[in-house]
């Protein structure tokens, strides 16, 4: 496990994507979960699900709206948990994200994006810490590379979720350099075990 981890280590900090907030923790949680959240830059709602017939592997889905960027991000990625749970546990993610940008000059993107994650902790609280990696084409401005570090707390509390996140990074523009980005998220979800 440990070359696989530094190999995805390795990619994360090459190339990073905008990807799902909710997909970016340790520990997959058995069973659904529906999630709202928002922050000074963005707003959202998120679906995470573990396999029924194996709790270690799940899929995730959410939809945002931008804020500050004004764009609508569709994302879905699939979760599989790196090893047993315990005090340290990792997780790997692998998805796609599209964004629309409906004001100003009209832009499509889509792109692949892989994750590494790591909680911290247990069931009732965890750390978590997250890097996201990928490659977004956009119809106007070509290729995009965000770089995130994502950084946060979860907490569980019977059926309900709480999660208070931050990300930070750079988006790599071909033919313009670069965009400093961070951003936070408050996020509250509602657990439905299988």
């Amino acid at each position: 496990m440990k070359p696989t981890l530094a190999l995805a280590l390795l990619v994360g900090g090459l190339a990073h994507a905008e990807a799902g907030w909710l997909t970016a923790q340790g520990r997959i949680t058995e069973g659904a979960e529906l999630a709202v959240y928002g922050g000074p830059k963005s707003i959202g709602i998120g679906l995470l699900r573990s396999d029924n017939h194996n709790p270690g592997r799940g899929i995730g889905a959410e939809l945002a709206w931008s804020l500050a960027d004004r764009v609508v991000e569709v994302s879905a990625a699939r979760r599989w948990q790196l090893g047993e749970p315990g005090k340290a546990t990792f997780s790997g993610t692998v998805g796609l994200a599209g964004f629309i940008i409906p004001e100003g000059k009209f832009d499509l993107a889509l792109g692949p994006n892989v994750g590494i994650n790591a909680g911290f902790g247990g069931k009732a609280i965890s750390f978590e810490v997250g890097v996201l990696s990928g490659v977004e084409l956009f119809t106007r401005e070509l290729f995009r590379f965000p770089q995130r570090l994502q950084v946060g707390v979860r907490a569980q509390l019977g059926r309900v979720t709480l999660r208070l996140y931050g990300r930070a990074g750079v988006d790599l523009i071909l033919e313009r350099n670069y965009i400093l980005r961070a951003d936070a998220v408050l996020c509250v979800g509602l657990l439905n075990r299988q």
